[in-house]
C-alpha cells in the first residue's frame, strides 16, 4: 500500500511538472520556426519610429533564437522579397535590409492573403493599418501580430479580415515595449534574461470621446447599433438619434439598423453625422415638360436664305407654312415644333428652355431677336424680371422663326446667347424686299480671333532635372530627392508618374501616382484630382475606388453622385446607372440638390437611354428623352474647387470666339450654387457644328496661393452614338496663368 501511494505521489508530481512546463511554453510561441515579416513601405511609414520597431523585433527574435524569416516588403504590391536564416538570434543582415527601406506609394493589404505565404508559422506585420488602395478581398488565415509605432494608427481593416481571437494588434505609441511583448507571451526577463530598454513610453492621448447623430430620410433614428470595429464594443442611439463612446481618431464605426443599409465610417472628427439609406429605393416619376415634336428639317446649313446657309451652327427653322391660322400668339406658333426645347411655366416664348445651351447661368432664358433687333431677355434668376411681353407680335405676320442651339451659336451672340437664341423675322420686314438682309444688332462685336498661341507648356524644374537621367534607377533616386522639395504637390506626382512611362516602367509609374492617394486619403480636392488622373489613364478600378471614397467623405455633394453614375455606365451596371441618373434628373434624392447640374445630367441620361434601349425600364420616362440630337462634340469640364477662377475660350473655324468665365466676380451666384450643392462641372455642346478645327484656350485667373489647381477636360465626339470617342486631358492650372491652347477639336 505504501508503494502504491508513493507511485501515485510521483505520478501526480510528474503531471504537475508537465502542466507547468506546458503553461510556461504557452506564454511564448517558441515553436515558431518559419516567420513571415510583412514590412509596409508606403509613404506614410516614412514617419515611423524605426528604432522602436527594430527593438520590438530584436526581443521577438531573441525569444525564438533560430528562425527562417521570409521578409516581404510591400506597398500596393510586393516590391521586395528575401529569405534569411537566423541562428542564435543573429539577425544582422535582416536588420540591415530593413534599415535600407525606401518608403513610397500607397498601401494594399491583399498581399497578406497570398497563398504563397501561408506556410509560415506566424505573421509579423509592421504597418500603420491604413489601406488606401484596393479592398482586402480575402480573409487572412494565419494569426497576425500587427505592430505600429505611428501616432496615427488604424487597425480596423486588418481586425475585420483576420482571426481576431488569435491575432494581436500592438500600438507602440500607446503602450510600452514590456507591455507589447507581454501581450504576445514574451516575458523578456524570464525567457531571455534581459531587462527591456524602454525607448518610448506610450499614453492614451489618442483616445477621445466621439459623439454623433444618425438620421434617415424622415428624421433621426432611435435604436441604431453603433459598433467600434477595433473592439466590437457598441452602443445604441437614443430617441434623438444621438450616441457617444470612447474611440480613437482613425477608428472605424459600423452603423446597422433593420431596414437600412449597413454603413461604415472612419472617425476623422469628434462629432459626426450619419445618414442611413433604406434598402428599398423609391423613385418618383420623371416629368418633362414639352409636347410631341413634329419632324422638321434641322441642319447646320439652314433652310431659308443664303445668309442662313452661311451660319454654320445648329438651328431649327419654322416658316409660315408650319403655322396654323388659329394661333393667336407667338408662343403657340413655336410650341411643340422645336426639338429639345420646352416652354416655361407660363407657356411664354421668352421663358423657353432650350437644350444644348452651353452654360448653367443665373439666367436660363434665351435671347429673342426680332427683325435683327435684340429684345430684353426674361430672367429666370431669383428676383429676376421673369417673362418679356411679346404679345405685340402678330403670329400671322411672322415669316420665319429660327431657333439657334448649342455652343456654336454662342460664338455669334456672345454670352447673351448662352441659353440659345430665337430669331423672329416678320413679313413686314421682308415684304417686297427680295434682297432684304436684316441688320443683326445682336451680333457680338470684337470677337474676331487673331491670336497665335502656343499649346506647349514650359516644363517644371523637377522634370528638367529628371530628363537628364540616363537610367530609370538614376531618375528614381533623383525623384526621391526632389520629393523632399515638391512632395506636397499633387501635380508633382502626376508629372513624375507620366515621366516614368517613358522608361517603360508602368509599375513604378503607378506606385508614384499612388502617393497622391496616400497623402490625400481624407482630402476631397486631392482625391477628385486623382480621380481625373485615373480616368485619363483608363484605370477604371482605381478611379472607382477613389470615387467611392469621395462619396463617403462628401455624401452631400452632387458631384460625388454624378461621377459615380458615370462609373456605373463604364462598368456596364446599366440598371444602377439608370436609377441613379433618374433620381438625379428628377432631383428626388433626399436632402440633395442637383439643380445646378441639370443640363449635363439630362444630356448623360438621354445618352444612356438611347444607347441601351431594350435593356432599361421605360415606364414613366418621357419620350423626349429618346429623341436624338446630332451632337458633333461634347466638351465636359470638371475642376477641383469652386474657388478656382479661370476662363475657357472657344474659337470656331471662322475665327469667331466666345469666352466662358468661372469666377466669383463674373458670376457670384454660380459659385455660391457650386459650394452649396457640391458640384464643380460644366458641359458645352457642338450641335450640327461648322466643320473644321475648333480651338479651346485656357487662362487661369486664380491666386497661386490655392493649392493643387487641377482641371479635367473630356472631349466626346459623336456623343451618344455607337461611334462615340472619348479623350481625357488633366491639366495643372498653375501652368496656365497666360492664355494657352488647351486642345484642338476637329469636326
Amino acid at each position: 500500500m505504501k508503494i502504491l501511494a508513493r507511485n501515485i505521489l510521483l505520478l501526480a508530481l510528474f503531471i504537475s511538472q508537465l502542466i507547468l512546463s506546458q503553461t510556461n511554453n504557452s506564454n511564448s510561441d517558441n515553436k515558431v520556426k518559419n516567420l513571415a515579416i510583412f514590412w509596409d513601405t508606403s509613404l506614410s511609414m516614412n514617419d515611423k519610429n524605426l528604432s522602436l520597431e527594430l527593438s520590438f523585433l530584436d526581443y521577438y527574435i531573441k525569444d525564438k533564437s533560430d528562425l527562417t524569416v521570409q521578409l516581404i516588403k510591400f506597398n500596393t504590391k510586393v516590391n521586395a522579397e528575401q529569405t534569411f536564416q537566423i541562428k542564435k538570434a543573429d539577425w544582422t543582415l535582416l536588420k540591415q535590409k530593413l534599415t535600407q527601406t525606401t518608403y513610397d506609394g500607397a498601401t494594399s493589404f491583399n498581399v497578406l492573403s497570398d497563398i504563397n505565404y501561408q506556410l509560415n508559422d506566424a505573421y509579423l506585420v509592421f504597418t500603420d493599418g491604413y489601406q488606401n488602395q484596393q479592398i482586402l478581398a480575402d480573409s487572412i488565415k494565419k494569426p497576425l501580430v500587427v505592430v505600429s509605432s505611428l501616432e496615427k494608427t488604424f487597425f480596423g481593416t486588418l481586425q475585420g479580415k483576420s482571426n481576431e481571437n488569435q491575432s494581436h494588434f500592438i500600438d507602440l505609441n500607446a503602450q510600452s515595449l514590456t507591455e507589447a511583448l507581454a501581450s504576445i507571451g514574451i516575458d523578456v526577463q524570464a525567457t531571455v534574461g534581459l531587462k527591456v530598454k524602454e525607448i518610448k513610453k506610450g499614453n492614451n492621448k489618442n483616445f477621445t470621446k466621439v459623439s454623433g447623430t444618425v438620421y434617415s430620410s424622415e428624421g433621426v433614428l432611435e435604436g441604431v447599433n453603433v459598433v467600434l470595429m477595433r473592439t466590437e464594443k457598441g452602443v445604441v442611439t437614443d430617441k434623438d438619434g444621438k450616441f457617444s463612446m470612447e474611440a480613437k481618431i482613425g477608428d472605424e464605426l459600423k452603423f446597422s439598423y433593420l431596414g437600412f443599409k449597413t454603413y461604415n465610417e472612419i472617425i476623422l472628427e469628434p462629432e459626426i453625422k450619419i445618414n442611413l439609406l433604406t434598402t428599398e429605393t423609391r423613385l418618383n416619376t420623371v416629368v418633362i415638360e414639352g409636347k410631341k415634336t413634329e419632324e422638321l428639317k434641322e441642319d447646320s446649313q439652314g433652310l431659308a436664305s443664303d445668309k442662313d446657309k452661311k451660319r454654320g451652327y445648329a438651328q431649327q427653322t419654322l416658316t409660315s407654312d408650319n403655322f396654323n391660322a388659329v394661333e393667336t400668339n407667338i408662343a403657340q406658333t413655336v410650341q411643340g415644333r422645336v426639338s429639345g426645347a420646352t416652354l416655361g411655366q407660363t407657356d411664354d416664348l421668352s421663358q423657353m428652355i432650350i437644350r444644348g445651351g452651353g452654360t448653367i447661368l443665373m439666367n436660363q432664358y434665351p435671347l429673342i431677336v426680332l427683325d435683327g433687333v435684340p429684345l430684353a431677355r426674361g430672367d429666370s434668376g431669383a428676383g429676376g424680371s421673369g417673362k418679356v411681353d411679346l404679345s405685340f407680335i402678330d403670329p400671322s405676320n411672322v415669316a420665319k422663326v429660327i431657333v439657334l442651339k448649342g455652343l456654336a451659336a454662342t460664338n455669334r451672340y456672345g454670352s447673351e446667347g448662352g441659353r440659345g437664341v430665337i430669331e423672329i423675322t416678320t413679313k413686314t420686314a421682308t415684304y417686297n424686299k427680295k434682297d432684304y438682309i436684316p441688320v443683326d444688332k445682336a451680333l457680338l462685336h470684337n470677337n474676331v480671333y487673331s491670336e497665335k498661341l502656343d499649346s506647349k507648356q514650359q516644363a517644371p524644374i523637377y522634370l528638367t532635372d529628371l530628363n537628364q537621367s540616363k537610367s530609370a534607377e538614376e531618375a528614381y533616386q533623383k525623384y526621391l530627392i526632389l520629393r523632399e522639395s515638391f512632395g506636397d504637390s499633387i501635380n508633382f506626382y502626376f508629372d513624375v508618374s507620366d515621366y516614368f512611362k517613358q522608361w517603360n516602367n508602368p509599375i513604378l509609374s503607378e506606385q508614384i501616382l499612388s502617393n497622391v492617394l496616400e497623402l490625400n486619403f481624407n482630402n476631397p480636392a486631392g482625391l477628385l484630382a486623382l480621380s481625373f488622373k485615373y480616368e485619363a489613364n483608363n484605370d477604371l478600378d482605381n478611379q472607382i475606388f477613389v470615387n467611392k471614397r469621395l462619396l463617403r467623405l462628401q455624401p452631400k455633394n452632387a458631384q460625388s453622385y454624378i461621377d459615380m453614375a458615370k462609373n456605373y455606365v463604364d462598368q456596364k451596371f446599366l440598371t444602377k446607372a439608370f436609377y441613379l441618373y433618374k433620381r438625379m434628373v428628377e432631383n428626388s434624392i433626399e436632402n440633395m440638390n442637383f439643380s445646378g447640374a441639370q443640363v449635363s445630367l439630362t444630356t448623360e441620361f438621354k445618352s444612356l437611354l438611347q444607347n441601351h434601349q431594350g435593356l432599361l425600364p421605360t415606364e414613366n420616362i418621357n419620350p423626349e428623352f429618346y429623341k436624338k440630337e446630332a451632337i458633333n462634340a461634347r466638351l465636359y469640364f470638371e475642376w477641383t474647387s469652386p474657388d478656382l477662377a479661370f476662363e475657357i475660350q472657344f474659337v470656331n473655324p471662322q475665327n469667331r470666339f466666345f469666352s466662358w468665365t468661372h469666377s466669383v466676380d463674373n458670376d457670384a451666384k454660380r459659385i455660391k450654387d457650386e459650394k452649396e450643392q457640391g458640384f464643380t462641372s460644366e458641359e458645352f455642346l457642338l450641335i450640327d457644328a461648322e466643320k473644321g478645327e475648333w480651338l479651346i484656350n485656357l487662362t487661369n485667373f486664380g491666386s497661386s496661393s490655392i493649392k493643387d489647381q487641377v482641371l479635367k477636360m473630356v472631349i466626346y465626339k459623336n456623343y451618344g452614338t455607337p461611334q462615340q470617342t472619348k479623350e481625357v486631358k488633366v491639366v495643372n492650372l498653375e501652368q496656365y496663368y497666360q492664355k494657352t491652347t488647351l486642345a484642338k477639336v476637329k469636326i
